[in-house]
């Protein structure tokens, strides 16, 4: 992609996407922790905020992609892996390089569900999926072996139910 557009390009398409998906992350109380690349890192303080964001998310990113292909323009694919958990919010590095992140097994088994999640989803560790009572239904449950994780972890892809469009 960074190819064909070019840089100025790239970063104005990155862009059109991220400034939808921060304001969304702002508005559900969530916290961006980090920018890598085409990837997003944030914290919520609940679960249920950070699954609807993630609902409102899918939804607004969904019809972007609809203006973007109608218009003949580049869309971008999206995938969202969420977990529950503690996490370590730090600044780590060294003394001239200092990089404030999240750290934690939580973290981890989140960032592995949003690589392991199909293209266009929303995958969330059956912790995450348990607290969404009225606020996702589960509409395939996977057992999945990730990355630098000794046991299986059973996620859901989760959908909005059709009852409760309140969230967005």
């Amino acid at each position: 992609l960074a190819e064909k557009l070019g840089p100025s390009g790239t970063v104005s398409l990155l862009n059109e996407y991220f400034k939808l998906i921060v304001d969304i992350i702002f508005e559900h109380h969530g916290d961006v922790d980090k920018f890598v690349g085409d990837q997003l890192f944030c914290i919520f303080g609940r679960s249920e905020d950070a699954l609807a964001a993630a609902l409102k998310i899918h939804r607004k990113l969904d019809l972007l992609n609809v203006q973007r292909a109608t218009d003949g323009e580049i869309k971008l694919d999206f995938t969202i892996g969420i977990n529950t958990g503690k996490a370590i919010r730090a600044n780590v590095g060294g003394t001239d390089r200092r990089d404030n992140t999240l750290i934690g097994n939580a973290v981890n088994v989140a960032a592995r569900l949003q690589k392991a999640c199909r293209p266009g989803g929303i995958l969330v560790s059956h912790a995450v999926y348990q607290s969404a009572t009225g606020i996702a239904n589960s509409v395939q449950t996977v057992r999945l072996k990730l990355k630098n994780v000794a046991d299986s972890v059973v996620a859901h892809y989760i959908e909005a139910p059709t009852a409760t469009a309140a969230y967005g």
